[in-house]
């Protein structure tokens, strides 16, 4: 597949299939996100992959503490988006309303997609070493979009979502995390579902919005 398909062909899946993804090919993931650049060469980043049992066992321990209204007390603490720049307001803003002028109310269900953590059969934990410096979540995120790209090169489907990290000592459990690791992120890996939800691809800011050129 070549490189522009793949970048414009992945989105965010939010129901997956429950086919299972060869072990094979997430080693092949794993070797292409090895290629992601970073500072002088530290590759600070680990990817734990839970699946099969594992996986089953981590969604319904996700959606047994939403049920309970247990907070989320990730890692990384999330900024609420009245504190983001309006401009990022603006844009964060412009996802919900796209969202809801392609489903009527009560046609698909986001919230329940989330709390059943996609469905998905298989997640990519990112972490790198607490205590280094800040670059490090940099090269996580490159390292995670590579990962994404790659599997996508390769038939699979992802998210990364917040929502797979809200519990981390979850994760730390099943997953065999050690305590010295900070959990960046996880990502929903698999097929993507015929659920009317995949089919939401949101827009992007303009390159005229995003783009400055200095030439002197």
């Amino acid at each position: 597949m070549e490189f522009a398909t793949v970048v414009n062909e992945r989105h965010s899946v939010r129901d997956f299939t429950q086919e299972e993804i060869p072990v094979d090919v997430l080693r092949q993931i794993t070797q292409l996100a090895q290629k992601t650049p970073t500072w002088v060469n530290e590759q600070p980043a680990k990817v734990y992959f839970v699946t099969k049992d594992a996986a089953l066992r981590l969604r319904h321990e996700y959606e047994k503490r939403i049920n309970d209204n247990e907070p989320a007390h990730s890692d990384i603490e999330p900024m609420p988006r009245e504190k983001w720049p309006e401009r990022n307001q603006n844009i964060m803003g412009r996802w919900t309303i796209e969202f809801k002028k392609q489903f009527e109310p009560g046609q698909v269900h986001f919230n329940h997609a989330q709390k059943t953590l996609f469905n998905a059969p298989v997640f990519a934990f990112i972490t790198i070493p607490k205590g280094i410096f800040d670059w490090a979540i940099f090269d996580a995120g490159a390292y995670s979009n590579t990962l994404m790209l790659a599997a996508k090169s390769l038939g699979v489907d992802s998210i990364a979502a917040y929502a797979t990290v809200i519990y981390p000592e979850v994760v730390r459990t099943i997953a065999n995390i050690p305590e010295d690791e900070l959990l960046v992120i996880g990502i929903g890996l698999g097929y993507a579902s015929k659920d009317d939800i995949n089919t939401f691809v949101p827009s992007r800011a303009s390159v005229d919005d995003v783009m400055t050129v200095v030439e002197s």
